[in-house]
């Protein structure tokens, strides 16, 4: 708190996107042939330069790999179980476990949830705040991200803004 500040109070927080998950789809297929990986968001854009673990469950051996231009990269795992990771800047960790077999590929589509922000935001009052009043208030900033000020700050009682 500032006393001396217009807005001595100041609540952080960041947006979760709680509601923007992650989702896949794993196909096999009888044959020889690289088996291939596309990584995207959820609205289909592709999540370049995402870095993807494979970690074999039996031997703890480990593949790393990072997608192309397009999200995509191809790999020819072994027989046997692997968990695989996929970390990608600005989204959410995913992770899922699959068998692997000599006579199989297989594609893995994976689309990315968003991560929470990275940046924190500022919410400045002019007075303390309930726990209730800030749950509000954030809701109206999740929903009025990019300029809150002019609908949530309620004729310039709060004030909005984001760490950078």
């Amino acid at each position: 708190m500032n006393k001396h500040d217009k807005y001595p109070y100041d609540y952080r927080f960041r947006i979760e996107n709680k509601d923007d998950s992650c989702s896949h789809k794993l196909h096999y297929f009888k044959g020889s042939a690289p088996s291939v990986i596309s990584v995207a968001d959820n609205l289909g854009v592709h999540a370049m330069a995402s870095f993807i673990v494979f970690r074999n469950t039996q031997t703890q051996v480990e593949e790393s790999y990072m997608t192309d231009m397009k999200g995509l990269v191809e790999v020819w795992p072994i027989d046997g179980n692997y968990d695989v990771e996929i970390h990608s800047f600005n989204f959410d960790f995913f992770q899922i476990n699959m068998d692997v077999r000599a006579d199989e590929y297989f594609t893995l589509d994976i689309q990315l949830g968003l991560g929470p922000e990275l940046y924190p935001r500022h919410l400045y009052s002019k007075e303390k705040i309930s726990d209730e009043e800030i749950e509000r208030l954030i809701k109206c900033v999740e929903k009025n991200p990019s300029n809150p000020n002019p609908v949530c700050g309620e004729n310039k009682k709060y004030r909005f803004s984001m760490e950078i």
